[in-house]
């Protein structure tokens, strides 16, 4: 299995306490830390002494002398939108927040978007390892897909977004809170979320997922499973050619 080199954009609190001792403990297979990157030299020099790898203050600095698979942001919210920038000329993926990651793909207006996420863990205990939550804006595409799932054994199971459950996710001081302080309707409250975010769409597909078999069935061994993808591929097919 190729190991893909990740560096990380940012030497703050998420990256020194979560990301990075991760990435170097050799718990993640197939994925090794490389380099970091921030602009405090004082942050990315202990960061890189401490997991021994290269630092660099600047993304051309990181860019041009490491070339990592993977770059993942892990700077102030504020700050991604100009990282992002930086970084698409050199045709890298990115790992970003998800809500940011919308808002860019909405920006464009598209006939449909789609996204997939291990986002809550309510869906799972809702409908069990085998059943992704599907949500959409459009019941004629919620309709197709689940009827191509079927069709080609990937099933989803549709959930609304139920706009009752909309003020669970307000906030006194900012413009939306990204938890609610209620224990119910986690997945929901999750998708309603994510809505805000979505605004040019034509359409838009939230598929929460597992991703993953807990024990072997027929065709799907234990390990990792792409749910969603062959059913999403066959709505593509239909819908576009």
């Amino acid at each position: 299995m190729s190991v893909k080199r990740i560096a990380l954009m940012g030497c703050g609190r998420i990256a020194s306490k979560r990301h990075a001792p991760l990435l170097s403990s050799g718990e993640v297979s197939g994925a090794q830390l490389v380099a970091v990157c921030d602009i405090d030299q004082s942050k990315a020099a202990s960061m890189g002494y401490k997991y021994r790898v290269p630092y660099f203050t600047s993304i051309d600095a990181l860019m041009d002398n490491i070339e990592p698979d993977i770059v993942s942001i892990l700077t102030p919210s504020g700050l991604h939108a100009q990282h992002i920038r930086q970084l698409l000329p050199y045709g890298k993926p990115l790992i970003v927040e998800k809500p940011l990651t919308l808002a860019l793909a909405d920006a464009e207006r598209p006939d449909l978007l789609v996204d997939l996420a291990t986002l809550t863990g309510a869906a799972r205990i809702a409908l069990g390892p085998e059943l992704p939550a599907v949500f959409g804006t459009r019941d004629e595409t919620l309709d197709a897909l689940l009827r191509h799932g079927r069709r080609v054994a990937d099933p989803l199971w549709p959930l609304p977004l139920w706009d009752g459950y909309d003020d669970e996710i307000a906030s006194k001081i900012a413009d939306i809170n990204n938890v609610s302080g209620s224990t119910f309707a986690g997945a929901i409250i999750g998708g309603l979320f994510l809505r805000r975010f979505v605004t040019e769409a034509r359409d838009w597909l939230h598929v929460d997922l597992y991703g993953w078999n807990p024990k072997d069935r027929p065709g799907r061994p234990v390990g990792a499973e792409p749910q969603a993808v062959r059913a999403l591929y066959a709505l593509l097919v239909e819908r576009y050619g």
